[in-house]
């Protein structure tokens, strides 16, 4: 028979993993000659660093709205779609004439020629955090976040997001 406290350990164990989204735990308990493991996954969601021709530029602060109160200001305007089993490959795809690509709340997929609208940069990239649909492992933006991707090949800067003057530095 198990302690107690054992059964304790291994909730204890569940909830931290919830907590600090580790890859994996396992532990074990020896009690009485009997041996009881316990194995935690969870998937943790990434930036992807590139898809096709684009290269991962940054988290992008888009304001949610404009000095009026209604209409929405985007970073990239030339063409936009929520698409169905998002994935950051997929973006691409639908954005491959344009110099940039973004991915936004896990369905959005942005395309234009230039940049706009950015009211921050987000250096760490932590407010960048919604998993795409399409593919739970890869991140893409959230609530007025880009995940910011340009193509060079065909004009895209990957710095475009660097702070300069025109945008404030979170640091979150």
């Amino acid at each position: 028979m198990l302690p107690l406290w054992s059964l304790d350990l291994v909730l204890l164990l569940c909830f931290l993993l919830r907590e600090v989204n580790a890859q994996s735990i396992s532990t074990s308990t020896i009690a009485s000659s009997s041996t009881v493991t316990t194995t935690l996954s969870s998937t943790v969601a990434a930036v992807v660093p590139s898809a096709s021709s684009y290269l991962h530029s940054g988290c992008a602060l888009e304001p949610a709205i404009n000095g009026g109160g209604t209409a929405v200001k985007r970073a990239l305007v030339s063409k936009a779609g929520f698409l169905t089993n998002m994935t950051v490959e997929s973006c691409a795809q639908y954005c491959a004439i344009y110099a940039y690509m973004g991915v936004e709340n896990g369905n959005g997929c942005f395309c234009g020629n230039t940049v706009t609208n950015i009211t921050g940069y987000d250096s760490t990239g932590s407010t960048c955090n919604v998993a795409c649909e399409g593919n739970s492992s890869q991140l893409c933006g959230s609530v007025w976040r880009m995940n910011l991707y340009a193509n060079p090949q065909i004009g895209g800067r990957v710095d475009v997001l660097r702070p300069s003057s025109n945008f404030t530095l979170f640091a979150l």
